[in-house]
């Protein structure tokens, strides 16, 4: 005959309240008792589990009591794939790890590197709307003579661009006279920052970009001649036809 269950009433483990012994739910009839969790669920559980620890909840908070578990264990310098708090992103940036509470940081603790740089080497720290520049376009190479601090994003896509007659931010945007001479007048620049000469519609033929190919009929793609007169060409066809030779 096996021992007493130890009494387990009315006491506390983790996120369950133990409240009345319940019916065994293993084959060797070990000691149950019904419990219930803070989130309200009510669930059986076997008492020897409940002393050692192996549950402390419902199963509504595993995941905080897994990651609370391995928080001491696996942190940081503990884990065996800590590289010193140094990554590489997908996109090619260096990040840091700084913590949740820093200023430039993420949700995961870690912050880029070349913001990092750019706050020490400026002495106050960088807002939302600056953005780093790498002068060599290194996204690695964050020594502070190769990064410039710019004041808005659309300022470090001028930086980025293959055109140079593209207006940049804060330029002034003039008033110019069609190029045609109908006398009609337009701002020099469109919405997408791009230099016209005239108004839609009034661009001369001479001004028209040449086309780099030109239509080559299927005859001549095939070999046959083709006469420069459409009309010895139209009687050259009604000549084959006429002499053509039954089958």
């Amino acid at each position: 005959m096996g021992r007493p269950a130890r009494a387990l009433a009315g006491q506390r483990f983790g996120f369950l309240t133990v409240i009345r012994r319940a019916p065994a739910i293993t084959k060797t009839n070990n000691a149950a008792w019904l419990c219930r969790c803070d989130c309200g669920t009510e669930k059986v559980i076997v008492g020897m589990k409940l002393l050692r620890g192996e549950i402390r909840s419902c199963g509504c908070q595993r995941g905080h009591l897994l990651s609370e578990a391995l928080k001491g264990r696996f942190a940081m310098d503990r884990n065996p794939n800590w590289k010193g708090g140094r990554s590489l992103t997908s996109h090619g940036y260096v990040i840091v790890k700084v913590g949740p509470t820093h200023p430039l940081a993420h949700a995961t603790g870690y912050a880029y590197e070349h913001r990092l740089v750019a706050s020490r080497a400026r002495g106050t720290m960088l807002n939302a709307d600056e953005v780093t520049h790498h002068r060599n376009e290194r996204k690695a190479d964050n020594v502070p003579a190769n990064l410039e601090v710019l004041n808005s994003h659309a300022e470090h896509a001028v930086r980025h661009r293959v055109r140079t007659d593209l207006k940049t931010p804060g330029d002034p945007n003039p008033i110019i006279a069609c190029a045609c001479g109908c006398g009609a007048h337009f701002n020099k620049y469109d919405q997408w920052n791009r230099p016209r000469r005239y108004v839609a519609g009034h661009m001369l033929a001479r001004d028209v970009r040449p086309r780099r190919y030109r239509r080559v009929d299927v005859r001549e793609r095939s070999g046959t001649k083709v006469s420069a007169n459409p009309d010895d060409d139209e009687r050259s066809r009604g000549h084959r036809r006429r002499t053509r030779s039954p089958k």
